[in-house]
């Protein structure tokens, strides 16, 4: 056998074994992958799995479409400035819109779950506008009504914050449901920061705010994940554009995994499986491995079931708030401990599932003070579980994976600092040209 021959049998040996191997790789990924493979069938696959849960595509989304369009020019007239201002000649009209989302007691989608990227109305831009909505409209009411001394007006705004979480959990992506968390606290978080100013005196109608508060619904992770793995894996097929059509096949498996064992986030073993994901994303290149999707997904999803189990620590900590107003307006002072609050002014004592002894931390610093911010110490320790004084600042965050810092309901929460002003031998890439803006 000459050399030329040789040579030409290696060649059609290579050729055969890559051919053998891709379809080695085909018929593995066909078999391990249960999903579509087109955006039409995965579409297709959505509106049946819809269907097994007993419910149907496009459920409500007019109803909120309308709501939408009607306060999207109130969004846009307030957010010109910072903070927005509040128009009340708008008030009444922009209520009866968001009263009217009570009445729906879910949403679905119309749009295609599995739209291609240049598509305008996208499940992120649909979220984008609820958190604005929620920013310009809502937040500022809710915090003028306890100004001035309105529980009840306040109770309604955030009863209406909260018919907002609906539209967004039915937006078809795991974002949404997570971003409906972020409603909740963000409504908490602004109730927060105007009820450690005010004066108890000018309070009235805090037990409708201490019920409207106690009815923030906590959000159980689990469900969050199986909702992504009930609506077909939406992110996954998104963010499968990334990436080559056989490796997003093996990508999506992963992930379904992954949202399986985030759903099972108290299981010791589903932990641990995630813990050694994020190990091996971190350790390698996310882009060498085809791992987009996940490289991105994993820190956020650690994070955020972290955020989900603290918004029942949110809520009872600012009900918590509101009774210790509603006790200093009564009698004077503020109560030596939480216990003394139960039952007149809450219903128990509010635990915190991150201390070692399950118990927020109380303290008295002036039983006479005025508000709350210089008369009580409350705090929990964050996800951490340890105790570091009631510190609390905007770099810190006590949900967050690291759970560094504690969660201190009686300040306000930090703000990020302003960005200082360049010294005159640096550049400023602002203003490179030096100078006023024009």
């Amino acid at each position: 056998m000459n050399r030329r021959t040789k040579i030409s049998l290696g060649v059609v040996g290579l050729l055969l074994v890559a051919m053998l191997g891709g379809v080695a790789i085909l018929v593995y990924s066909s078999a391990t992958d249960p999903y579509p493979k087109t955006d039409a069938a995965w579409n297709a696959w959505l509106v049946q799995r819809l269907a097994e849960a007993g419910r149907t595509r496009g459920e409500n989304w007019d109803a909120w479409l309308d709501a939408r369009g009607a306060l999207e020019p109130f969004v846009d007239a307030a957010g010109q400035s910072d903070p927005p201002q509040i128009d009340h000649t708008a008030t009444d009209r922009i209520a009866r819109v968001l009263d009217g989302l009570s009445a729906y007691p879910r949403f679905t989608a119309d749009y295609a779950l599995y739209p291609s990227w240049d598509d305008l109305d996208t499940p992120s831009s649909h979220i984008g506008r609820v958190r604005e909505i929620a920013r310009v409209l809502v937040w500022p009411r809710m915090e003028e009504a306890v100004r001035e001394g309105r529980g009840d007006a306040a109770a309604a705004w955030l009863l209406r914050g909260e018919s907002l979480r609906g539209p967004v959990e039915g937006a078809g992506s795991l974002i949404g449901s997570l971003v409906a968390v972020t409603l909740s606290v963000g409504t908490l978080q602004h109730l927060q920061d105007v009820l450690v100013v005010v004066e108890p005196g000018q309070c009235d109608e805090l037990a409708a705010l201490s019920d409207a508060v106690g009815s923030v619904a906590p959000v159980d992770p689990a469900d969050t994940y199986h909702a992504e793995l009930n609506r077909g894996l939406p992110m996954a097929a998104e963010m499968g554009r990334l990436a080559w059509p056989i490796q997003s096949r093996s990508q999506i498996a992963e992930y379904e995994q992954f949202m399986m064992d985030a759903a099972a986030w108290d299981d010791a073993n589903a932990k641990a499986r995630v813990a050694a994901l994020a190990d091996r994303l971190e350790s390698g290149s996310i882009y060498a491995t085809r791992r987009i999707g996940l490289g991105m997904l994993v820190p956020s999803v650690e994070r955020t079931t972290i955020v989900i189990r603290s918004l029942p620590v949110l809520r009872d900590g600012v009900q918590a708030l509101i009774a210790l107003i509603a006790y200093r307006k009564d009698w004077g002072v503020f109560p030596p401990d939480l216990e003394t609050l139960v039952p007149t002014y809450l219903n128990s004592v509010p635990a915190d599932p991150f201390a070692p002894d399950g118990r927020l931390v109380y303290r008295v610093l002036d039983a006479s003070a005025a508000a709350l911010q210089d008369g009580v110490l409350l705090y929990s320790v964050g996800a951490d579980g340890k105790d570091d004084g009631g510190v609390m600042t905007w770099d810190r965050n006590p949900f967050g994976r690291e759970g560094e810092a504690d969660y201190v309901f009686s300040r306000r929460v930090p703000e990020r600092p302003a960005r200082p002003e360049p010294e005159p031998d640096q550049f400023d890439f602002d203003h490179p040209g030096g100078g006023e803006e024009p």
